[in-house]
């Protein structure tokens, strides 16, 4: 549509570039954060568009596009990082518990099998009248590291258990900044959305009157 023509006001016009860094870095100065999270906007800094000029359905649809960036950082910082992070935490705590718990029980096993071993051949010397003290000694040193092992075992087990009982039984204490970031982030958008497209209806009547007033 060229600039002479009589709708172009209506339909056309577009911002310039200085009025779009101007929307954008009062947009930004909008996503100030709280110590829990998004801040909630109780008025949509979108109005600056009027600021500018942004009455024509092109402009409209400019500064829609830096809304829908903005929100695209906004879900991306305040619910995607959210998840990922917790997710990354939780995980990786919970892997490295269970590599260890799986050590120690490898350890145990270890032990289990050497004591079996050993005990069988103690008394099978015992049986046949054998001496039996350097092999006794060695039996009686790994049922220590048998009973040590089966300690470590237990008690890291133990703790792993907590842990998942823990992470299963307060993961909605997590949960609460998601779900209430994620409706802030809807409210934002949605007041955005309104404020912006809340201007078609004036630009709807602004172009009946410059289509009645040229034919």
């Amino acid at each position: 549509m060229s600039t002479d023509t009589p709708l172009f006001d209506q339909v056309g016009k577009l911002l310039d570039a200085d009025s779009l860094q101007s929307i954008e870095q009062k947009e930004g100065v909008s996503l100030a954060t709280t110590s829990d999270g998004l801040e909630l906007q109780a008025k949509p800094l979108a109005k600056v568009a009027e600021e500018f000029g942004a009455t024509s359905l092109s402009s409209i649809q400019q500064v829609a596009v830096i809304h829908e960036q903005l929100n695209t950082e906004d879900f991306q910082e305040h619910v995607l990082d959210y998840i990922a992070e917790w997710e990354e935490v939780v995980t990786t705590i919970i892997d490295q518990e269970t590599r260890r718990v799986k050590k120690l029980q490898r350890e145990r096993v270890h032990y289990e099998k050497k004591v079996d071993s050993l005990r069988r051949r103690v008394n099978s010397m015992e049986a046949k009248g054998k001496e039996t003290s350097k092999q006794g000694e060695r039996l009686n040193r790994n049922e220590q590291k048998l009973k040590n092992a089966w300690e470590s075992h237990e008690q890291r087990a133990g703790k792993l258990c907590v842990l998942l009982e823990q992470v299963t039984k307060y993961g909605w204490m997590d949960l609460y900044p998601l779900v209430k970031n994620s409706i802030k982030w809807e409210l934002n958008r949605l007041g955005r959305e309104n404020v912006i497209y809340g201007r078609l209806p004036s630009t709807l009547d602004s172009l009946k009157s410059s289509f009645q007033q040229h034919t």
